[in-house]
């Protein structure tokens, strides 16, 4: 992650008054189609018509990985913050072994105490440049959640809200 990407964070956190610590944040890359489960798996909104809670999503997880909207994430550059209580919670309905082993990975490398970015291997020139927008993006996701600032908590629909929110602050000139 770049030093330009940190700054704008420290700035966004000094501005708006939130804490910031370093340390509290982790990013890893994963292929694009580990990306897509765990999106999927983690609530992903985009993806509500294969269930709205972790047992409709594990149940219809055979139908996800068939679908056109899975092929459409599994090539894209994208980015997500989860944590190891959430991989956690879903892990042990999951049926496919191949979609388990990808998320035991996962939880490993995770700090039971720290949010984790997670961010698609960019695999071309074209990917790279657009790799620090994301993580500024995702980081700003895990910046408000380490403040208690999360929207969806409220209400599931004001998911909307909180990608505006961080739209707003990722494009904000500091």
């Amino acid at each position: 992650m770049s030093e330009k990407v940190l700054n704008k964070v420290r700035k966004i956190a000094k501005i708006f008054s939130l804490r910031y610590n370093r340390n509290v944040f982790r990013i890893n890359y994963l292929p694009k189609r580990e990306l897509a489960i765990i999106s999927y798996l983690g609530g992903n909104p985009d993806f509500s018509k294969f269930g709205n809670n972790i047992e409709e999503r594990t149940n219809n997880i055979e139908d996800f990985l068939k679908s056109q909207e899975f092929k459409k994430e599994a090539r894209k550059q994208s980015g997500c913050v989860t944590n190891s209580l959430i991989i956690a919670k879903y892990i042990k309905s999951i049926k496919n072994q191949k979609v388990k082993k990808y998320c035991e990975i996962i939880l490993k490398a995770l700090d039971k105490n720290k949010d984790l970015i997670l961010v698609s291997k960019p695999t071309n020139f074209k990917e790279r440049k657009f790799t620090d927008t994301i993580i500024l993006h995702e980081y700003l996701h895990a910046l408000l959640n380490y403040n208690n600032v999360k929207l969806q908590k409220k209400k599931k629909e004001y998911w909307k809200l909180d990608e505006a929110l961080v739209k707003y602050l990722t494009d904000l000139k500091v």
